[in-house]
């Protein structure tokens, strides 16, 4: 019993942080480059690419549970997105972003075992939890 309760807690806690990352579809590949750096700095001693020169580049994340926007709806009728948005106010309301920026980069393969890569970044994190939604959704006046 007690190793089934802890085979469905690690498998909780495996399926939660694997949404942790930014550049999801950038970072578990052998042809990454530059962009493996970011994760694990070990990604690029056996990188597929000899050099890799990345310009610029941005990963964002939005996420709230006040205003829902419904994707059909957005897609339809795209001039009033937020006036089909659902409002969802409660007590504790939260809201999270995440800006990535990644600048001029380079990653240069030596040989197999090894590589060297320069890169820039910015991050940004905001979090806000227990917001009052109660207090959003009052009209002014």
């Amino acid at each position: 019993m007690n190793f089934k309760i802890f085979t469905l807690g690690l498998l909780f806690f495996i399926t939660t942080q694997i949404n942790a990352q930014s550049y999801s579809g950038f970072l578990a590949d052998n042809y990454n480059g530059v962009h493996g750096v970011l994760q694990n700095p070990a990604n690029i001693a056996d990188s597929r690419l000899k050099l890799d020169l990345n310009l610029f580049g941005i990963s964002t994340f939005f996420g709230n549970n006040y205003l829902g926007i419904r994707l059909d709806d957005a897609f339809s009728n795209v001039g009033s997105v937020f006036d089909t948005a659902e409002q969802t106010p409660k007590r504790d309301n939260f809201l999270s972003a995440n800006l990535d920026i990644l600048g001029p980069s380079i990653m240069l393969g030596i040989n197999k075992k090894s590589a060297v890569a320069l890169f820039t970044r910015g991050r940004f994190f905001f979090n806000a939890d227990d917001i009052d939604g109660t207090l959003l959704d009052k009209e002014g006046g």
